[in-house]
């Protein structure tokens, strides 16, 4: 092994123990609301992957050599997400659901998604040349939009608490991740239509082909997880070999160029709709979620502060894209549940629209944005993934005066404080 490469390992090795020792350690004292907000978001671990750069940036480490090794683990990472998003997706949750509630939920949600995609377009035709995305803009405006659907229903901050807190939601609020995936692995296809790949001898060219791919690699790991659910009873055996089998299936993902956490979220879908044992497995996923998902957000900060170190952008520009984004959304969702309550002939006040509206940006946002990292898209410079993910802290840390709301815990059933639908 290279000395560089070996000693980059050894750098994203130390960054891996440090969020293992902050994942298993317990807070002591309460944060101030924004900063609870974004700890529940891990930016503690994205800071300390930019601090990892920057220590073997200076130290003379080319870490642009590891691309391969980064972007490995970067797809591992996001087929895991993708599969404990997949879980959240419980057919039998539908099915209870009344279809005016449901419908509503998904008008909303299609028109978030249909008005911040087109402005999206718009801001990145004018912003293209500051940040260099001339040949990747329709995915950075499809991320945008599918970060703009998903939702975190704990850590929305009222200014007369001081701590973060949870409006009541609805009963199909649990929708808003699962569609955000969907969104993205059913139009990514629409995007790349003009590429060519091999699966073996065979020709994969075209929407349907693409799809039928994703769908099928998918399919692979939901039975192969669900193989092992009724192979095995131990709780810690199976949660391994459900991540091996993540691990083993982003492979032909990455090969493909194909979007991982869609993968691996068809493969999630299939096994909590499959398997008797939904809770127990849930519950191990969640905890193997609390270790990778740290893990993703330090390589996240690697991979954005080597591509700032490389070619750095314009910070004012940064700021302002990000800022533009997050008006546009909450703007879009705002309109989106009003359309839905027009449709419904319910009145709803303001302060309840503007709930929806505002709610910060989920916890597969910035897996969505780190799959944009790595999908072969032409981004010269790490710009437009930056104003990104700055959008997502910034909606994370919104204080607004809201009234009435249903006070709970900062950490809810899962340690990162998001609830488990």
């Amino acid at each position: 092994m290279p000395q560089t490469t070996l000693q980059t390992a050894i750098g994203l090795f130390a960054l891996a123990a440090f969020c293992l020792l902050v994942s298993s350690s317990r807070r002591r004292r309460d944060l101030p609301a924004v900063l609870e907000s974004l700890r529940i978001g891990r930016w503690h671990y994205f800071l300390t992957g930019c601090a990892v750069a920057y220590f073997l940036t200076t130290s003379g480490q080319p870490l642009h050599q590891t691309g391969s090794l980064q972007r490995s683990l970067l797809a591992i990472g996001l087929t895991w997400v993708g599969f404990r998003a997949g879980l959240d997706l419980d057919f039998r949750q539908l099915r209870l659901l009344q279809r005016p509630v449901l419908g509503a939920e998904l008008l909303r949600l299609t028109t978030t998604f249909v008005l911040v995609f087109g402005l999206s377009v718009a801001l990145a035709q004018i912003f293209a040349g500051d940040l260099s995305i001339q040949n990747g803009s329709a995915v950075a405006a499809l991320s945008a939009a599918t970060i703009a659907v998903s939702a975190r229903l704990q850590g929305f901050i009222s200014i007369y608490t001081g701590r973060p807190a949870s409006p009541k939601a609805g009963p199909a609020a649990f929708a808003a991740n699962p569609m955000a995936i969907c969104f993205l692995g059913l139009l990514f296809p629409v995007l790349v239509t003009e590429d060519i790949r091999y699966l073996g001898p065979f020709q994969i060219v075209g929407y349907a082909p693409t799809l039928a791919v994703l769908l099928a690699l998918g399919l692979l790991i939901g039975i192969t997880v669900d193989f092992v659910l009724r192979a095995h009873r131990d709780g810690f055996r199976c949660t391994v070999l459900s991540m091996a089998a993540c691990a083993a299936f982003s492979g032909p993902s990455l090969q493909l160029d194909l979007p991982s956490i869609f993968i691996g979220f068809v493969g999630g879908v299939w096994v909590i709709n499959t398997t008797v044992r939904k809770r127990e497995f849930t519950e191990r996923a969640e905890f193997a979620s609390n270790l990778v998902e740290p893990l993703l957000m330090g390589l996240f900060g690697v991979v954005l502060a080597q591509g700032q170190f490389d070619r750095p952008s314009d910070p004012a520009i940064i700021i302002l894209v990000a800022l533009s984004l997050v008006v546009i959304r909450g703007l879009s969702r705002s309109l989106g549940d009003a359309g839905s309550k027009l449709l419904q002939n319910r009145s709803s006040p303001v302060r309840a629209i503007t709930e929806f509206g505002w709610l910060p940006m989920g916890r597969n946002s910035t897996a969505i944005i780190l799959q944009a990292a790595v999908l072969p898209v032409t981004f010269e410079d790490t710009g437009a993934l930056a104003g990104l993910l700055l959008a997502v802290a910034f909606s994370q840390a919104i204080v607004l005066p809201i009234r009435g709301e249903t006070l709970r815990p900062a950490r809810g059933p899962s340690s990162n404080g998001e609830q488990i639908a």
